[in-house]
C-alpha cells in the first residue's frame, strides 16, 4: 500500500516534482510513500512527509472518490488523504527537486504522475 498526502495550507495544495527514479523524473505528485509492515496509513503518511520533505502534518479525512483507491501495480494500491501542515517548511529531499504550493484549480496544468492526475481530476469534481 502507498499513501499520498493532499497537504493543504492557506487554500493551496502541496505538490513535489520527482527527481528519482529516472523514469518518473520531472513529473509532479502529491507526496507520500510506502506503508511499512504493521504501520497505520496515517502513521505512514506522517513519517513519509517528515522524511521526504521535513514537514509535520496532521492527517485528516481520506480523500473519498469513486476512482480510488488507485491501482499502481498488480498488487499495489494508493490511497490519498487530506492533511494539514502543522510545522516546517517543505524542502526537496532525495526523491524530489522542487516543491510548489499551487491553487487547486491549477493542478490540471501540471505534468502530474498518471495516478496523481486522476486524483487531481477527482478533486476538481
Amino acid at each position: 500500500m502507498v499513501v499520498a498526502g493532499i497537504v493543504v495550507a492557506n487554500g493551496q495544495i502541496l505538490v513535489a516534482r520527482r527527481s528519482y527514479p529516472p523514469a518518473l523524473a520531472g513529473l509532479w505528485e502529491f507526496p507520500g510513500g510506502k506503508v511499512e509492515d504493521a504501520e497505520s496509513l496515517d502513521d505512514a503518511l506522517v513519517r513519509e512527509l517528515r522524511e521526504e520533505l521535513g514537514i509535520m502534518v496532521q492527517v485528516d479525512a481520506e480523500f473519498e472518490s469513486t476512482s480510488g483507491p488507485w491501482t499502481l501495480g498488480e498488487d499495489e494500491f494508493l490511497r490519498a488523504f487530506f492533511a494539514t501542515l502543522v510545522a516546517g517548511e517543505p524542502t526537496p529531499g532525495h526523491s524530489h527537486d522542487a516543491i510548489e504550493w499551487i491553487e487547486p484549480g491549477r493542478l490540471g496544468a501540471l505534468d502530474l504522475l498518471p495516478v496523481d492526475r486522476a486524483i487531481a481530476a477527482a478533486l476538481a469534481g
